[in-house]
Order: structure tokens, then sequence, then C-alpha cells
């Protein structure tokens, strides 16, 4: 079996034509302004017989579906597996 791990930034950058509201703050109106702590993505990926997966956590509160699909596609694709995996 082959394990491999993996990590980047995924903060969005805050621009006043590109405005980020924070999710988990009700009482804050207004958006960020500034990065105090960067957000992350780790991935760990396992490869044994022909089979491969890779398992992502992403330092965010609410991921949908129609931003989901096309992350499993991209990752898919630069692993050469299938999405499902």
């Amino acid at each position: 079996m082959e394990v491999g791990f993996g990590q980047g930034v995924v903060t969005p950058r805050v621009s006043s034509e590109v405005p980020v509201v924070l999710a988990g703050f009700g009482a804050r109106k207004v958006p960020a302004t500034e990065v105090h702590d960067d957000l992350e993505a780790h991935a760990v990926v396992f490869r044994d017989n022909g089979t491969t997966v890779c398992l992502l956590v992403l330092d965010l509160l609410l991921l949908g579906p129609d931003f989901a699909a096309p992350v499993r596609a991209a990752v898919g694709a630069l692993l050469g597996i299938p999405a499902a995996q």
C-alpha cells in the first residue's frame, strides 16, 4: 500500500471587488477586510492493488454539491481516478 499526504492554502483573497462574508459570525454585518489565518485543504491518498482513494479535509463551514462536484472531478482527473473514489 502507498500513502501520500499534502496540503495547500485555499484562502480567498479579500478585495473591494469581491467581498468575503464570513460564515459562523451571526453578529458580523460587514464583509471581511483582512485575513487573520489562512484556510487550508489537507489531503491523504491511499493506493493499493490498482485502487486509489483520496480524502480531502477543508477549512470550510459548508460545501454544497455545486462546489463539491467540480472539486471531485478536478481531483479525480489530477490523480487519474474516478471522482467517486
